[in-house]
């Protein structure tokens, strides 16, 4: 049994005229991990069932034509993963990519996303808001983290019952989603490769406005680790790419790999579909660890990151404020640090990031990550570990008076030696304001 399936049970459509819907109008359940994410209210048998009745093929195609995309890109804008129901405008283009919601033509699909979290898949499902104007409302709110083999197996699955649903068709919609699905499957390694990283940038690997530049530029070997890649990718874009891979090289040489790879605990191993609320916890047992108060600041951060993990190697280049690349962090037999000049101010929050990757992140073969400007799991926790490990809230509201001041955010964040764009989304995030 795979983590995730889509169960069809075909049913007769004799009033449908399309040939492929009629021919494809099924049951559909889906379930991740066990967890069922198809369950729909009716609102006219005013009852609760698990699947829902429509066409199939619809939503297969969206499979077939968004699949680098699902398997292999991340979150760009934290917003989009609200739901494409409450999701901005200027998500409208991910959400096309990765929500299923947005494939239904009329159909009853869940507003469930898929995308890339570092090695693995999530999946995150939002219920529908209670005053939809369709039949029924689907009910279920959750997230699931898969591994990509399985994720890749539970769609490959229902895309060939659809398509071995429609051998006996011969319409252009089949046969253009039968030679889209031939494509991805003869796919050779290399090929396969330059999908994924295209994918990866939020590209449509297919598309024929693809410079033959972006092509060449992500195509064989890269000389920089996988890992490094998609941290690259994550955070940058198409008019971006060339300058970023450039950064990530300069910093790159200033790390010298050890090939003793350095392997975290798996205790250490936190994951929780909102990365701000594992970065606080994350934050919250470096503490425990260390002895600290969750209401001392961390005023000495040279000597917390000497007590977990050693004094590391820092070298820095030359600032470079047009940058979607922070830093090289490295963790072997050492801890390395290869990034941009900045003030004293954005240096003490970016040694907090790099003690997040050296404590929770660099591992194995992936023992050099990059601290990017992106938005995927591991860049959000980082953030979010920083900002608590050095300003904590139960902190921020011991301090904090009743007669707030316009001047107070400043007093805090020279207090806790952080910026006050630290201290503000603390307050906000905290819910201290």
């Amino acid at each position: 049994m795979t983590a995730l399936q889509f169960g069809v049970e075909w049913e007769e459509a004799p009033r449908v005229c399309t040939p492929e819907l009629s021919t494809t109008w099924a049951r559909l359940e889906i379930q991740v991990e066990g967890q069922a994410i198809s369950n729909f209210f009716s609102k006219t048998a005013h009852s609760i069932r698990s699947g829902v009745y429509g066409s199939v093929f619809p939503l297969a195609r969206w499979v077939v034509r968004n699949w680098w995309s699902l398997l292999h890109e991340g979150i760009r804008n934290v917003s989009a993963l609200r739901g494409a129901h409450v999701s901005r405008i200027a998500d409208r283009e991910w959400l096309q990519r990765h929500n299923m919601m947005l494939a239904r033509e009329g159909h009853a699909y869940p507003d469930l996303s898929i995308l890339r979290e570092d090695d693995g898949v999530v999946l995150r499902w939002v219920a529908d808001p209670p005053d939809v104007t369709t039949p029924g409302r689907f009910i279920e709110d959750g997230s699931a983290r898969i591994s990509r083999a399985d994720a890749e197996e539970g769609l490959a699955r229902f895309v060939e019952s659809v398509l071995e649903r429609t051998t006996c068709l011969n319409t252009d919609a089949i046969s253009e989603m039968n030679a889209d699905w031939a494509a991805i499957q003869e796919s050779n390694r290399s090929e396969s490769t330059l999908c994924a990283r295209l994918a990866a940038l939020g590209l449509d690997p297919y598309s024929a406005h693809l410079t033959e530049h972006t092509i060449e530029l992500l195509s064989g070997s890269v000389a920089m680790p996988e890992h490094v890649v998609r941290d690259i990718l994550a955070a940058s874009t198409d008019e971006r790419l060339v300058e970023d891979l450039e950064l990530a090289r300069l910093l790159l040489k200033e790390v010298q790999a050890s090939p003793h790879h350095y392997v975290l605990d798996e205790t250490n191993s936190t994951y929780d579909p909102r990365p701000y609320l594992a970065g606080y916890r994350r934050a919250a047992r470096v503490r425990q660890t260390l002895g600290l108060s969750p209401e001392e600041p961390v005023l000495d951060l040279e000597s917390v990151i000497k007590n977990l993990v050693g004094t590391p190697e820092e070298s820095w280049l030359p600032a470079n404020e047009q940058r979607s690349i922070d830093a090289v962090v490295e963790r072997n037999s050492r801890c390395v640090l290869a990034a941009t000049k900045r003030t004293d101010l954005s240096k003490r929050f970016l040694l907090a990031r790099a003690l997040h990757h050296w404590q929770f992140v660099t591992r194995g073969e992936a023992n050099i990550r990059l601290l990017t400007r992106g938005n995927d799991w591991q860049q959000s926790a980082s953030r979010a570990f920083a900002a608590e490990l050095l300003a904590p809230a139960a902190a921020l509201a011991s301090r904090m008076s009743d007669d707030r001041t316009w001047e107070q955010p400043e007093r805090l964040a020279e207090a806790f030696q952080v910026s006050e764009f630290v201290i503000a989304h603390q307050i906000e995030n905290h819910g201290l304001a």
